[in-house]
C-alpha cells in the first residue's frame, strides 16, 4: 500500500532526474564547445606571441679574451731529446664584477581575428664592470687587444643595432660568435681593447617580447630594476623572488639584487591576465549544474505548496534555458566585455523562464519568485568567478545553503502520504469529500471520484 503512496511523487522525481541527467549532458557539450575555442585562442595567443619573438631574455654581458697557450712536448729521436712546440687558441670566459640593470617596458594588446594578447617594448640600459687580473705566464698569453663584449640575446627580441661603450669608446654591436664554454654559439657583441684593473661597458638595448621578460644574474652581483605598466605580473617559476615590489592599478616596480653568480638561474615576471576569460568561462561551468537544479528546485517545490502542476516537458525547457546562458556567455565574451557579456545572457536565461513559468501557471507571482531566484544565482557566479583565492570556498557554502533551505521548506512534508495533499486539493476545487463511499465509484481495485450532481 505505502508503494502505492509514493508512486505519483515517485514518478514524477523519477521524470526530473532523468532530465536533469540529460541537461547535464548539454552543459558538458557546451564545455567541450569551450574547450574548443580554448584551443582556438591558444593558437591565436601563440601566433602573436611568436610573431613578437617569444620571452625576451637577457643573459651577459661577457667578456671573452683569446688566450695563446704555448707547451712543449719532448721526445726522443735518435738518441736525441727533442722538443716539439705546441700551440693552441683557447678562450677565457669573464663574468662581470657588478651589473646594474634598468629596465622600463610598455605593453600592448594586439589580435588575431577576434582574439587578442599582451605584448610589450622596452628598454633595458645595462652598466657593467669587469675586473681583469691574469698574467701571462706558464705558456698562457692573454691577448687583452682582441677581445670580444658581448651579450645573449634573441635577435628576434632586438629592435635596433645596441651600441655598446667599453672604456669610453663606442661601436654598433652585431652578431658574432662566441665560444662560451666551449660551445660555438650567435651572440651580440663587438671586438674591444681592454686593460688590466677595471673595465666599464654600458648600453641600451631596445627590444620587444611577449608572454615572459626574463633576465640571467650572470654578474658576480646583479641587481635589477623593472618598471613596466601591466597590473598584473607573475613572479612565481622564477629561481628568485623580487627584494621589493610595488604593484598599482597601472603598473608595477620591482627590484631584485643577486649577490652571486649563478648563470643556470632566471629572474623574472610573467604577464598575467588575472581571470582570463576562458577559465572564467571552465569556472562557471563546473558550477553549472546548480543552475539547472536550483530552478528544478523552485519548480518542485512550488507543485508541493502552490498546487501547480507542472508537467517534465515544463521542466526541460525551463532547464534548457538555463543551459543556453552559458553559450550565450561564451560567444557574447568574445566579442565585448565579460561584464556587458554575463549581463546580457543571465538577463535573457532568466526573463525567459520567469516568464514562461508566469505564462504557464498563469499566475505573475510565480514568475516573480523565479526571477529573484535568478537575480541571487546568477550574482552569486559572478562574483565566484571574480574570486580567484575563494571560489571554491563560496561554491561550498553556496551548495550548502541550497541544500539547508530545502531541508528547512520541506521539514513537514509528509513524503509517504504525499497523495493525500493531492486529494484534499482536489476536494477544495470539487467541493467533493472523496473520502465518502457515495462520491466513488469503485472498479476493482480502481477508485473513481464521481462529479457531483448540479
Amino acid at each position: 500500500m505505502k508503494q502505492k503512496k509514493w508512486n505519483g511523487i515517485g514518478s514524477k522525481l523519477f521524470f526530473i532526474g532523468v532530465i536533469f541527467c540529460i541537461l547535464l549532458v548539454g552543459l558538458f557539450c557546451i564545455q567541450g564547445q569551450r574547450k574548443s575555442r580554448e584551443h582556438t585562442y591558444e593558437d591565436a595567443k601563440y601566433t602573436i606571441e611568436h610573431s613578437a619573438g617569444g620571452a625576451m631574455r637577457m643573459d651577459g654581458p661577457y667578456l671573452e679574451i683569446p688566450v695563446v697557450h704555448t707547451w712543449y712536448v719532448e721526445r726522443t729521436v735518435d738518441n736525441k731529446t727533442v722538443r716539439d712546440k705546441n700551440v693552441e687558441l683557447v678562450y677565457e670566459t669573464v663574468r662581470a664584477s657588478s651589473l646594474l640593470m634598468q629596465g622600463e617596458l610598455e605593453s600592448q594588446m594586439r589580435s588575431v581575428g577576434i582574439y587578442s594578447a599582451p605584448i610589450y617594448t622596452g628598454t633595458l640600459n645595462l652598466d657593467a664592470t669587469f675586473d681583469i687580473d691574469f698574467e701571462n705566464a706558464d705558456g698562457y698569453e692573454y691577448q687583452l687587444d682582441k677581445a670580444m663584449l658581448y651579450i645573449n640575446a634573441d635577435k628576434k627580441n632586438l629592435t635596433k643595432h645596441p651600441v655598446f661603450d667599453v672604456n669610453g669608446f663606442s661601436q654598433s654591436a652585431d652578431l658574432k660568435e662566441s665560444h662560451e664554454y666551449g660551445s660555438i654559439g650567435d651572440c651580440i657583441g663587438v671586438p674591444c681593447v681592454i686593460k688590466k684593473g677595471k673595465n666599464t661597458f654600458s648600453t641600451s638595448v631596445n627590444f620587444r617580447g611577449a608572454d615572459k621578460f626574463i633576465v640571467v644574474p650572470a654578474a658576480k652581483e646583479t641587481s635589477v630594476t623593472v618598471t613596466a605598466d601591466w597590473p598584473s605580473p607573475g613572479f612565481a617559476g622564477f629561481d628568485y623572488l623580487p627584494d621589493t615590489h610595488a604593484i598599482t592599478a597601472n603598473g608595477f616596480t620591482a627590484s631584485w639584487n643577486i649577490p652571486f653568480a649563478n648563470t643556470s638561474s632566471k629572474i623574472g615576471f610573467r604577464y598575467v591576465r588575472p581571470v582570463d576569460l576562458y577559465k572564467q568561462l571552465n569556472r562557471a561551468c563546473t558550477y553549472g549544474f546548480l543552475f539547472i537544479l536550483v530552478p528544478f528546485l523552485v519548480l518542485f517545490l512550488s507543485e508541493l505548496f502552490a498546487h501547480i502542476h507542472l508537467h517534465p516537458m515544463h521542466y526541460l525547457l525551463s532547464g534548457a534555458a538555463c543551459i543556453i546562458f552559458f553559450l550565450l556567455l561564451l560567444s557574447f565574451s568574445e566579442h565585448i566585455s565579460f561584464f556587458a557579456s554575463y549581463l546580457l545572457a543571465a538577463s535573457a536565461a532568466s526573463l525567459l523562464v520567469s516568464s514562461y513559468l508566469a505564462s504557464v501557471t498563469k499566475r505573475i507571482r510565480s514568475g516573480i519568485i523565479m526571477s529573484g531566484v535568478f537575480v541571487l544565482l546568477y550574482a552569486y557566479l559572478y562574483f565566484s568567478l571574480k574570486s580567484e583565492d575563494y571560489a571554491f570556498l563560496i561554491g561550498s557554502l553556496f551548495a550548502f545553503i541550497i541544500l539547508a533551505a530545502v531541508m528547512f521548506f520541506t521539514r513537514k512534508v509528509d513524503w509517504n502520504a504525499f497523495h493525500v495533499s493531492k486529494i484534499q486539493s482536489a476536494e477544495e476545487q470539487n467541493g467533493t469529500d472523496l473520502t465518502d463511499p457515495r462520491n466513488v465509484v469503485s472498479s476493482g481495485n480502481l477508485k473513481i471520484p464521481t462529479q457531483p450532481e448540479i
